[in-house]
């Protein structure tokens, strides 16, 4: 079985419903594509999964983020004081569920800043969704986007 969803696939129903819900994240939610493929950057980058960034990185490029803002992202730095305030406020609430798991004030902070708790409720799931696959990815050491092509749950695939 190879990579992300090849590792799940020993557990056929759990990989349908994962993959399900990405799909529904991507390409059904609200968020614009250059909002959302930064804040999955934002988590790949928050997570240390090379895998994600790796893939999404391009993509957020594609979408029209500024190099200024994925570099600081990749970087941990400050972002960018010209970015749009919604973005950096889903930013900031991105940043603070990947390094503290709850963060009510910057959830008051971006609802107030974009006023629609539709936008909040689906930034939080895609975080969740993307911290999720992080964790998977690391776990079956599928590192970087190298590595989808081999078998990571089986150890005599080496």
């Amino acid at each position: 079985m190879l990579g992300l969803f090849g590792a799940m696939m020993h557990r056929p129903e759990l990989a349908l419903r994962v993959s399900e819900l990405g799909a529904q994240l991507r390409f059904g939610g609200e968020l614009s594509d250059d909002w959302r493929e930064v804040l999955i950057v934002a988590v790949a980058s928050e997570l240390g999964c090379a895998y994600e960034y790796e893939v999404h990185l391009p993509l957020a490029r594609k979408a029209g983020a500024p190099d200024e803002l994925l570099e600081a992202l990749g970087n941990g730095a400050e972002l960018p004081a010209d970015i749009d305030e919604g973005l950096s406020a889903a930013l900031i609430y991105t940043r603070a569920l990947c390094r503290r798991g709850v963060a009510h004030d910057a959830f008051a902070a971006l609802h107030q800043r974009v006023g629609d708790v539709g936008v909040v409720v689906e930034v939080t799931l895609l975080v969740g969704y993307y911290t999720m696959l992080s964790q998977f990815l690391r776990t079956v050491a599928i590192t970087t986007a190298d590595d989808r092509d081999r078998d990571a749950v089986d150890p005599e695939a080496e």
